[in-house]
């Protein structure tokens, strides 16, 4: 199984990366990412509880573990293992497939040692992660913190090195995986009429 990349069957062809379990009271979906950035992107727009992730590497198997993914699958389902699978979400309990067992304990393990990366941030760096999850743009930032915009930009470069993102989308999904921040991360700031800023990667 090739889940780093793209999924393929045992003929070579591409094979969906994505999808969807129904036979529930709700639809699960599963993805297969390609990397820990990409589970973050796709978790902006979807909800960890009804989430399965395909992956045997280390650091996309923490961010589902971090952000709360429902379960972890071995390979990409088949329709009959989609069959299965609703069977068993019926529960509600999280799914772990046998095979990523010992893996998922033993990275679940290494995360309750080690602190969240947005502990690394200086205290400004925090501010101004705590107004991009809020949906703030640059200039609205830059005016709530009395600091220039060059200067708010400087702090996003420096904050996106520090979590490893790339986009505003991947920093508030990472923050809300830190202890106590849900609330924060998901909710916009009814006081900004400024609107959302555009990617992080431009910092602007």
């Amino acid at each position: 199984m090739n889940v780093a990349g793209a999924p393929r069957d045992l003929h070579g062809g591409r094979r969906p990366d994505a999808g969807v379990i129904t036979g529930g009271q709700v639809p699960w979906r599963w993805c297969a990412p390609s990397s820990a950035a990409e589970l973050l992107a796709q978790l902006e727009h979807a909800t960890p509880e009804h989430l399965l992730v395909v992956t045997e590497d280390d650091d996309i198997l923490a961010t589902a573990i971090r952000c709360g993914v429902h379960g972890v699958l071995a390979e990409v389902p088949t329709p009959l293992d989609e069959a299965a699978l609703a069977r068993m979400l019926r529960a509600d309990e999280p799914y772990v497939a046998p095979e990523r067992a010992a893996q998922v304990w033993a990275v679940a393990c290494a995360l309750a040692r080690a602190p969240h990366p947005t502990y690394a941030l200086s205290a400004r760096e925090r501010e101004v992660l705590d107004l991009v999850a809020r949906g703030r743009s640059n200039r609205s930032i830059a005016a709530t913190l009395f600091l220039s915009e060059n200067t708010v930009r400087n702090h996003l470069a420096r904050i996106y090195r520090t979590l490893g993102v790339s986009s505003r989308a991947e920093a508030r999904a990472l923050l809300r995986q830190a202890p106590g921040e849900q609330a924060t991360a998901d909710a916009p700031d009814p006081a900004d009429s400024d609107g959302a800023a555009p990617p992080l990667t431009h910092y602007s």
